[in-house]
C-alpha cells in the first residue's frame, strides 16, 4: 500500500516538468545528472559472448550440426527477423529525432530559423552510441511495447527532459544548444526519467506515463 502511494499519478506542476520548471526559476537550475549505467552492466539480460563458452557459441555449434538445407532455412529466418527489427528501430529513431527537433524549435521560441533541419538532428542523435542508450532505456522500461502513437508522446516527453538538461549545460558552458549536445545528454535519459517519475521504472510502471500524458493535467 505504501509503495502504491509513492507511485501516485504525477502532475504537470510537480514531477513531469521538474527540470523544465527549474530552468524557469531564476538562480535555481538543476545539476546535470550522471550518465546511467550501460545496459546490462549489472549482469542482467546479457548473453555471454561467443568464444567464451557462452550461449552464442553453443548456438553456433548446434547450427553447424544441421544439414545444409536446414542451415539455409535458419539463416533465412534470422535474416528476415533482423530486417524487421532494423525497420522497427529506424522508425523509432525517426520518432525520437522528430520529438527532439520539435523540442529544439520550442526551446528557440517556436522559430525553426536557427535550428538545424530534421535530417541533421537525426544524424546527431543516431551517432556515437546516443541512440543505443535511448533504445536501451525504452526496452528496459518496457516503453518500447507501447503503440506507435503512444511511443511518440513518450519520446516527446523524454525530449523535453533531455533538452532541459542540455539547456542548463549550454548556459553553464556557453555552448550552443545543438543536436549534438542533446545527443550527448541522452546518456542521462534514465536518470532524468527517474527524477521526474521516481520509482516508476523499478516498479514496472513506466508505460503508465503515457496515460498520464493524455489526462487534462498534461494537455
Amino acid at each position: 500500500m505504501a509503495a502504491r502511494k509513492q507511485l501516485a499519478p504525477p502532475t504537470r506542476d510537480r514531477e513531469v516538468s521538474t527540470y523544465v520548471r527549474k530552468e524557469k526559476r531564476s538562480g535555481e537550475q538543476p545539476t546535470p545528472l550522471p550518465s546511467p549505467p550501460i545496459r546490462g552492466e549489472e549482469g542482467e539480460g546479457v548473453l555471454p559472448q561467443a568464444g567464451n563458452g557462452g550461449v552464442i557459441g553453443e548456438i553456433k555449434n548446434l547450427a553447424k550440426q544441421l544439414d545444409p538445407a536446414l542451415r539455409r532455412q535458419l539463416l533465412a529466418e534470422l535474416s528476415l527477423q533482423a530486417t524487421e527489427l532494423d525497420g522497427a528501430e529506424h522508425r523509432d529513431l525517426d520518432m525520437w529525432a522528430a520529438a527532439v527537433y520539435k523540442g529544439l524549435v520550442a526551446a528557440n521560441g517556436g522559430s525553426a530559423g536557427s535550428v538545424p533541419g530534421p535530417a541533421i538532428v537525426k544524424r546527431a542523435l543516431g551517432s556515437g552510441g546516443a541512440w543505443s542508450i535511448v533504445r536501451g532505456f525504452m526496452a528496459d522500461s518496457k516503453l518500447d511495447a507501447l503503440k506507435h502513437i503512444e511511443r511518440q508522446r513518450v519520446y516527446e516527453l523524454l525530449a523535453e527532459l533531455v533538452i532541459a538538461n542540455a539547456r542548463h549545460i549550454s548556459r553553464r558552458s556557453n555552448a550552443p544548444l545543438s543536436p549534438k549536445l542533446v545527443g550527448s545528454c541522452s546518456s542521462n535519459i534514465a536518470s532524468l526519467f527517474d527524477h521526474a517519475f521516481p520509482g516508476y521504472v523499478r516498479a514496472g510502471l513506466a508505460p503508465l506515463v503515457d496515460k498520464r500524458l493524455t489526462q487534462p493535467a498534461f494537455v
